[in-house]
């Protein structure tokens, strides 16, 4: 196994990239002082049209914790709460000075009304990306492409400055390679510690891309050097949710002896699954990316879709079990939940549905992880 050493050595010199996991919308020009921020809420969002307006892209996590701001109704999630408060914060403080540009996607019903509220009290530099409903349709393509040239529009507008379809072209690029290192670092996860490799992947979405881009090129071939790690005899889980705003999750299934080998939510690999083809036209080619990559609980492509490519996951990376991470009051994952329990029972494999009013784990939380992979140690088959 890896030493406690050689982790603190490869978290001194990943330490500034990491440094980034504390950026938020109400911290921004903390840590973005020279590019345009450019704010953005959702896995659907294309970070392409971010880079090509020469804009530092952020993803807004919020604190984590549970918040009640007056504009959102209480039967809301956590995640929209909390980016809520980040904003109204902000607001209060500077007005509309130093916003930079918001995007969101409409995804949820939930994100749908956050970013309206967002556009009318917070900021009024926001663009909303509406990707269809269907990715399989027959139309989809298109209207894709159609959308997509509307917000590129928008942005430039605001921008004050056209966005190219050669701007496009070097942000594809730049895209694809944090996708290629993202894609390397998800086959590390069976050898290094969960929390570990969920921060690397995470802070792709906040740190400046080219900074990711050298500093993942310096560490990742020392990463991928595993012929002297022994895998450790740790339960493999995969888990899949909406938002961890945080590693506390991955953090504390490692001290209950687990290891997250794959991780299905939009914070986690999901963001960056599929590359964007290169030699398309560039709205054509995001437009397929969109469609291809892995949907979301909001998005569709056939009933069975998401449960074949989970259960898919589950065997290239021989998990032992799973862990459906379900945030309160979170309707499209809390609907997508029954149906995936019931094809993992099918296969014969041990399945938490996990009900979390944030992305730390509690006591109950604790209780019930806790409770759950000792039923995965004591079953014959366990390996």
């Amino acid at each position: 196994m890896i030493t406690q050493t050689a982790l603190n050595r490869l978290h001194d010199e990943t330490d500034h990239l990491l440094s980034y996991l504390d950026l938020s919308y109400d911290n921004q020009k903390t840590f973005i002082k020279e590019l345009l921020p450019f704010s953005f809420f959702c896995s659907y969002w294309p970070e392409e049209i971010s880079l090509a307006a020469g804009a530092h892209p952020f993803r807004v996590f919020s604190r984590g914790n549970t918040y009640s701001p007056s504009s959102l109704p209480a039967y809301c999630c956590t995640v929209a709460k909390g980016c809520l408060e980040l904003g109204e914060k902000l607001s209060a403080a500077k007005g509309e000075q130093g916003f930079g540009l918001s995007g969101f996607a409409h995804s949820c019903d939930t994100m749908q009304c956050l970013s309206q509220i967002w556009l009318n009290t917070i900021n009024k530099n926001t663009v909303t990306f509406v990707p269809p409903i269907n990715l399989a349709a027959s139309g989809a393509a298109d209207y894709t492409v159609a959308e997509l040239k509307k917000v590129v529009n928008k942005v430039s507008e605001l921008r004050g400055k056209e966005i190219t379809e050669e701007d496009l072209r070097k942000a594809i690029l730049t895209s694809n390679k944090v996708r290629r290192l993202v894609s390397r670092l998800e086959k590390l996860r069976p050898y290094y510690p969960s929390g570990f490799i969920a921060s690397l992947v995470r802070v792709a979405q906040l740190a400046p891309r080219p900074e990711y881009i050298k500093t993942m090129d310096k560490i990742l071939p020392r990463l991928e050097d595993i012929q002297n790690i022994a895998r450790e005899n740790k339960i493999r889980v995969l888990i899949s949710g909406a938002v961890f705003e945080n590693e506390d999750l991955h953090n504390q299934l490692e001290e209950l002896g687990a290891r997250v080998v794959a991780d299905d939510s939009c914070s986690g690999y999901r963001y960056f699954a599929e590359l964007t083809e290169e030699d398309l036209n560039p709205f054509e080619a995001i437009a397929n990316r969109l469609i291809k990559r892995p949907n979301c609980p909001c998005r569709h492509k056939g009933v069975a879709e998401r449960a074949n490519y989970l259960s898919q996951l589950v065997e290239e990376r021989k998990a032992q079990g799973v862990i459906i991470a379900l945030r309160k009051f979170c309707e499209p994952h809390a609907w997508d939940s029954v149906s995936l329990a019931e094809k993992f029972k099918e296969m014969g494999l041990p399945v938490l549905v996990l009900e979390m009013e944030g992305a730390t784990p509690g006591g109950q939380e604790r209780t019930r992880l806790q409770a759950f992979l000792e039923s995965i140690e004591g079953r014959p088959d366990n390996e």
